[in-house]
C-alpha cells in the first residue's frame, strides 16, 4: 500500500481538491435533498389546504352536505375536480364521519378512515397524514359551514407514493447537479494542482526543501556579505558577513537598502566598487526573476582588500616559481659545465668552477629556496628586492634560519602589507643609503621577525615609523637609531604548518 508521504505533490494536491470539493457538494447535496422534502410537503400542504377550503365553498357540496345524501353530480364533480388539479382524491364527510364521495364507489357511504378528522368539526382547517384506505397519505381538512354551523367537511389528499413520485423527479434534477459539480470539480482540481505544480517549477516538497537548506546555507557561510532586496529596495535577507561589515537593523520591520548603504551606479556587467568607511568594497547586482516578473535583486559584496592580497599572493607565489625553474635551469647548466670538463679531463678548471659554486650559493635564490619554505613570503622578498636594489646604492638580505610555512593566510597578508608600507618608503631613501634586511624565526614565541638596518639620510624616515599607526594588537615594533644608523624590526604571530595540515 502506497503511503501519503510518499505520493507526489501533484497526486497530493488532486486527492485534497477532490476530496474536499467531492465532501462538500456531497454534504450539499443530502441537506438539499432533504430541504427539498420538507419543501415539497410543506408546499403540497399549503396547496391542499386552499383546494380544501375552496371546495368547502362550492354550492354542490353544501347542497349534498345539507341533504345528507350522495349523488352522481358530487361524484362527477369530486372526480373532476381531482383530473384537474392531479389529486388523489376528494372526500366530502357528513359530521358523522360518513363518506358522500370516494374515488371507490364502494367505499361511499361508509365511515371516514383514519381518526384524525374530529378537528374539523370544531370548525378548524388543518392538514394532517394519516393512514386511509388508499394507503398513508397527506391530507387537508377543511370544514363546511352553513348558517353558523359546521355541516360537513371536505377532505383533500395526495397519497405518499405520488408525493414520493414528485419528490424523485427534483432528486434527479439535484443527482444531475452533483454530478456536473464534481466534473468540474475534478476539472478545477486537476488544473489548480497544476498550476501551483508549475509555479513551484515542478519540484517536489523534499525538493524545495533540499533547495532551501542548501540556499540557506550557501548564503550563511559564505564568506562574502550578500544582501537581498525585494522590488522597493526592502531588505528580506542578509548573511552573517553582511551583519558584520553593514548597519542592518535585525528588527522584523524592512528597511531600504539606501539608507543603509549608498549604492554606487552599475556598470555593464552589473557590478561597481564603492568606499564605506575608509574602506573599499566591490558590489555585484543580479536581478531576481519569478515567472519573468522582477521580485527583487540580490547584492554580493566583497571587501576589496582581500582581492589584492589574494592578488598580491599569487604573484609572490609566481616570482617564487620564476625563482625556482631560473634555478632549475642554472643547475642544469651547471651539471653540463661540470660534465664537460670532466670529459675534458680538465681537473684544474674543475677544481676553479667548484669552488666559484661554493662561494655562490650564498647567492639569494640558493638561499631563499632552501631557507624560505613559505613561496608567498619568498615570492614578495624577490620582487622587493628587484625593486629596492634600483633605488638604494647597497642591498643585502639575509635569512638567520629556516622560515616554516604558515596555514593562515591573514598572517601572509598581514607580513606583506606591513613590508609593503615599509618599503614603499625605503624607496624613497636615494642612492646614497644602504640597507640590511634580515629575516628571522622565533621559535619558542612561534613569531616571524623582520629586521631593517639602514644607514645614510634616514632622519625623515625614523619620523615616519615613528609616527606610522602601526596594529599594534598584531604587529609589535622596536625603533632606535644612533650615529646615523636606524634600526627597525617588527615581530607578527606566525602559526607554522601547512594547509593540507588542517
Amino acid at each position: 500500500m502506497i503511503k501519503w508521504h510518499n505520493l507526489r505533490l501533484l497526486t497530493k494536491l488532486m486527492l485534497m481538491i477532490i476530496s474536499t470539493v467531492a465532501i462538500t457538494v456531497g454534504c450539499l447535496y443530502l441537506m438539499t435533498r432533504h430541504l427539498n422534502k420538507d419543501a415539497i410537503i410543506e408546499t403540497e400542504s399549503s396547496y391542499l389546504l386552499n383546494m380544501g377550503e375552496d371546495l368547502a365553498n362550492e354550492p354542490e357540496i353544501i347542497t349534498t352536505l345539507e341533504n345528507n345524501q350522495s349523488s352522481q353530480t358530487l361524484t362527477d364533480f369530486t372526480h373532476a375536480y381531482e383530473d384537474q388539479y392531479h389529486l388523489d382524491y376528494v372526500v366530502v364527510i357528513n359530521t358523522d364521519s360518513i363518506r358522500l364521495s370516494h374515488p371507490d364507489p364502494d367505499l361511499i357511504n361508509q365511515p371516514f378512515a383514519g381518526g384524525d378528522e374530529e378537528k374539523v368539526f370544531t370548525g378548524q382547517s388543518y392538514v394532517s397524514t394519516g393512514i386511509g384506505t388508499l394507503g398513508n397519505s397527506l391530507r387537508s381538512f377543511a370544514p363546511v359551514i352553513q348558517n353558523g354551523q359546521v355541516i360537513g367537511a371536505v377532505v383533500v389528499g395526495k397519497t405518499n407514493h405520488a408525493i414520493d413520485i414528485f419528490s424523485e423527479k427534483y432528486d434527479q434534477q439535484t443527482t444531475s447537479a452533483l454530478i456536473v459539480s464534481i466534473a468540474i470539480g475534478v476539472t478545477v482540481a486537476i488544473f489548480v494542482s497544476y498550476t501551483i505544480k508549475k509555479e513551484l517549477f515542478n519540484m517536489e516538497p523534499k525538493e524545495i526543501a533540499k533547495a532551501f537548506e542548501e540556499r540557506s546555507a550557501m548564503i550563511a557561510y559564505s564568506h562574502d556579505a550578500i544582501i537581498v532586496t525585494n522590488q522597493y529596495g526592502e531588505i528580506t535577507l542578509a548573511n552573517k558577513e553582511a551583519l558584520r561589515h553593514f548597519p542592518i537593523p535585525k528588527k522584523k520591520n524592512k528597511t531600504q537598502l539606501d539608507k543603509v548603504i549608498s549604492l554606487p551606479e552599475m556598470n555593464g556587467d552589473h557590478s561597481a566598487v564603492f568606499h564605506y568607511q575608509d574602506k573599499e568594497y566591490l558590489i555585484s547586482q543580479a536581478d531576481i526573476l519569478v515567472q519573468e516578473n522582477l521580485v527583487g535583486q540580490i547584492y554580493i559584496i566583497r571587501d576589496t582588500s582581500e582581492i589584492y592580497a589574494l592578488l598580491d599572493q599569487l604573484h609572490s607565489t609566481a616570482e617564487y616559481a620564476q625563482l625556482l625553474q631560473v634555478q632549475a635551469h642554472e643547475f642544469l647548466n651547471r651539471l653540463h659545465v661540470i660534465y664537460g670538463l670532466t670529459d675534458l679531463e680538465e681537473y684544474e678548471a674543475l677544481d676553479q668552477y667548484l669552488a666559484s659554486l661554493i662561494k655562490d650559493e650564498e647567492d639569494l635564490t640558493i638561499r631563499l629556496s632552501m631557507l624560505v619554505k613559505n613561496p608567498t613570503i619568498a615570492g614578495h622578498l624577490i620582487g622587493e628586492h628587484r625593486i629596492l636594489k634600483q633605488s638604494l646604492k647597497d642591498l643585502r638580505l639575509e635569512i638567520h634560519n629556516e622560515i616554516p610555512n604558515t596555514y593562515e593566510a591573514t598572517t601572509n597578508q598581514l607580513w606583506m602589507e606591513t613590508v609593503a608600507v615599509i618599503d614603499k618608503e625605503l624607496r624613497q631613501l636615494g642612492q646614497n643609503s644602504r640597507l640590511w634586511l634580515s629575516l628571522d624565526f622565533d621559535t619558542d614565541r612561534c613569531q616571524l621577525i623582520t629586521n631593517y638596518r639602514l644607514q645614510g639620510d634616514v632622519d625623515h624616515l625614523y619620523t615616519w615609523l615613528s609616527d606610522y599607526p602601526w596594529r599594534t594588537e598584531q604587529v609589535t615594533t622596536e625603533l632606535s637609531m644612533h650615529d646615523q644608523q636606524l634600526n627597525f624590526s617588527f615581530r607578527i604571530d606566525y602559526p607554522q604548518g601547512d594547509a593540507h595540515e588542517l
